[in-house]
């Protein structure tokens, strides 16, 4: 059982199961996928949503809920029958117009040379006839006008159609093109991005010079207590940029600390090798360019790639592979 409802508020029409009517004014709708929903007679459930509707018909099948909303959309406003209008799937030509013409004339003549005749036997009874032409006398043939107005506009409708067929396949081709363009534009500017990145690793800022000693890492951190001097290093160290996080903490230490010293650094401390957990500012600063560098990245995503980087630094091994160990340490 099926109803054919209307949606108040959206005033769309549908064909919906019957039990999904809740009363006479309001009807469950599923969330997502009615079509099947309704295919498979699915029972409501608290999922689902209710809706006010207004019931126009009732149809016991499918089919013939289908011919009942189509009848509706059409602007039926009786729904019982649902038999469809046959419509005609293309104009009449020329020669048909012609001869229903021709045919429709012809009846015409004939009808009144019958009413005429039909008046002369009537009044033959009293009065003399007056002489009549002969019956021989041929009819003057009538024209049939050309309905000329007909085919140009079915002619002009054709060039449209086609006119606008050919914008669509032009629109198509260019659609496709700007997105192909756009995927190149994109692939350029990450590699130009990547050799600018690349770039400013290699040349030293003016304004951050290379610590290569332990005194001088502690003298930075007292110095970084000054707010000031904080946003002054984080503007300074977020120009070496990078793609990920584990590139930007690499190229931040790299840029900020001499090799050797990397190589006497840990996290923890221990050992021959100094702590850098000691270094509040320095590693505040770190976190803070990382972060406007790679804004998905947090601190602990920054103290993790820190801790990582410390422990396998080796000075040949990082200044010969360089930034091929950021894809190793990505796919890790």
């Amino acid at each position: 059982m099926y109803v054919i409802v209307e949606f108040i508020e959206s005033g769309e029409v549908e064909f919906l199961p019957a039990k999904w009517l809740i009363n006479e004014n309001q009807i469950f709708y599923p969330p997502v996928d009615a079509a099947n929903h309704r295919k498979k007679m699915s029972t409501p459930n608290e999922n689902w949503r209710m809706f006010e509707v207004v019931v126009q018909s009732r149809a016991t099948t499918e089919i013939t809920a289908r011919k009942k909303l189509s009848r509706f959309l059409e602007g039926f406003s009786d729904l019982s029958c649902t038999e469809l209008p046959r419509v005609r799937s293309r104009p009449p030509s020329q020669r048909c117009l012609e001869d229903e013409y021709s045919s429709s004339m012809q009846k015409r003549s004939r009808m009144e040379v019958s009413t005429s005749a039909h008046q002369v036997e009537e009044q033959s009874s009293t009065c003399m006839l007056p002489d009549f032409p002969s019956t021989s006398t041929p009819l003057i043939p009538l024209e049939v006008p050309r309905s000329n107005s007909t085919l140009y506009q079915t002619s002009e409708a054709a060039q449209i159609l086609s006119t606008v067929q050919e914008l669509l396949e032009i629109a198509k081709s260019n659609a496709e093109k700007i997105e192909m363009l756009s995927k190149i534009q994109l692939s350029h500017d990450r590699r130009l991005r990547q050799i600018q990145n690349l770039l400013l690793v290699q040349n030293d800022d003016p304004e951050i010079l290379q610590i290569k000693s332990v005194e001088e890492l502690k003298n930075l951190n007292s110095k970084l207590e000054n707010p000031s001097t904080q946003n002054s290093m984080v503007s300074s160290l977020r120009k070496v940029g990078g793609d990920s996080v584990s590139m930007a903490v690499r190229r931040i230490l790299q840029h900020l600390l001499d090799k050797d010293l990397i190589s006497k650094l840990n996290w923890k401390g221990g050992g021959s090798k100094f702590g850098v957990i000691s270094l509040p500012n320095v590693l505040t600063i770190i976190r803070k360019t990382v972060m406007l560098i790679v804004p998905k990245s947090n601190f602990e995503m920054v103290d993790s790639y820190m801790k990582k980087f410390l422990k396998n630094y080796h000075p040949r091994v990082n200044s010969r592979l360089g930034e091929s160990n950021v894809e190793e340490d990505e796919q890790q």
